[in-house]
């Protein structure tokens, strides 16, 4: 309404309305997609009537809106309170925007851009190691391994924060072995088509990479180094060898009875044997104890026992009965030395508590 006043002047005599103020809008720039971000505003009212405010939030891709109007009718709604939760979905950059209300319908908006950046996925390499196929030596955990062990090597676990990335991250895999790059397999129960799988076969330094992609960044690259130990020579368990040996005395045993030589265990670290573990034994005997006389090898017998007959030998003979195992790494200049003396037992290596060649003595009367 309007009144004129004694001086000729008009004068307002119902107030005038102010428009809705709103703070800037406070939020992250960068986001996660996938993961939720809280943008936030503090309406504020001239005219002391903020209670009565209605806000709305609204979103679209691109550009944010100019005017009051546009901001009105673009984009989704979302919330109506001071703060907006907004999970994105993409990597595009994107506007939110909150327009306020008062009850006479003047209105204000205020927006902000943001965009979701691409998180890098992070890899997590993986690598179970399994003792060598007929070996009855127990894998190591975390190495040095032995030589012919098998190993997978899995990308299981990689992970990337961003949602929308997890079901499509790609794993690669580069090798490199003592002897050049690493010869993979298809691995046995399979659990992961992408899982690799080998055997080491060389002894040495054996290096695994893994990088993880996920389809824009790749993960920083993840490495296993695996060292292999050299070719350990096999093992004949003290304990499986029958007759037991009995000192620099021997055996004594009628020469009208069978006797029966045996050596029942063998450990070795998995050499790919042409005939299996169980038949790579040479057998030998000479008769007297002259060191200096040759070892006979008894014929086509591989296997880790030798029945002697009866009557095999004459009465009043002393025998030396020797039996060997060898694996793939000719150690002959160094078992040859073993034919030199009467010891029982003759150790390749030292620090094995274990022989690679057996001798009896046994008197027949």
């Amino acid at each position: 309404m309007l009144a004129a006043s004694a001086a000729g002047c008009l004068l307002y005599t119902n107030p005038i309305n102010m428009a809705p103020e709103l703070s800037k809008v406070t939020g992250p720039d960068r986001l996660v997609r996938g993961q939720a971000a809280t943008f936030k505003v503090t309406p504020t009212d001239p005219d002391q009537d903020a209670a009565t405010l209605a806000l709305q939030w609204r979103k679209a891709a691109g550009a944010c809106p100019m005017t009051i109007e546009e901001a009105g009718r673009r984009g989704s709604a979302g919330s109506v309170k001071p703060e907006y939760d907004v999970t994105p979905d993409s990597l595009d950059p994107f506007c939110v925007w909150v327009v306020v209300t008062d009850e006479h319908g003047a209105q204000a908006f205020a927006s902000r851009v943001a965009q979701a950046a691409n998180q890098r996925p992070v890899a997590k390499l993986q690598v179970v190691a399994t003792a060598p196929s007929g070996s009855a030596l127990k894998p190591a955990a975390t190495g040095p391994y032995e030589l012919y062990s098998k190993f997978r090597v899995s990308a299981a676990g990689s992970d990337d924060s961003d949602a929308a990335d997890k079901g499509k991250l790609a794993p690669r895999f580069t090798n490199a072995g003592p002897a050049g790059p690493i010869k993979t397999e298809r691995c046995p129960e399979l659990q992961d088509a992408r899982d690799i799988c080998f055997a080491a076969d060389v002894p040495g330094t054996y290096r695994v990479e893994l990088v993880v992609g996920d389809g824009i960044d790749d993960s920083e690259p993840k490495v296993e180094t695996l060292v292999v130990n050299p070719d350990r020579p096999p093992c004949i368990e003290m304990g499986s060898i029958m007759p037991r040996l009995l000192g620099e005395g021997g055996l004594r045993r009628g020469y009208d009875e069978a006797v029966v030589f045996e050596v029942g265990r063998v450990t070795d670290d998995g050499d790919p044997f042409a005939g299996g573990l169980g038949q790579n034994f040479t057998w030998y005997y000479r008769e007297g104890r002259a060191t200096q006389a040759p070892f006979n090898r008894v014929p086509g017998l591989r296997d880790y026992r030798w029945t002697v007959r009866a009557n095999y030998f004459r009465p009043g003979t002393t025998v030396q009965v020797r039996v060997e195992y060898r694996d793939r790494v000719d150690r002959n200049d160094r078992l040859a030395a073993c034919g030199a003396t009467d010891a029982a037992l003759c150790k390749v290596d030292s620090q094995l508590d274990c022989a690679q060649a057996v001798t009896w003595t046994v008197e027949y009367y």
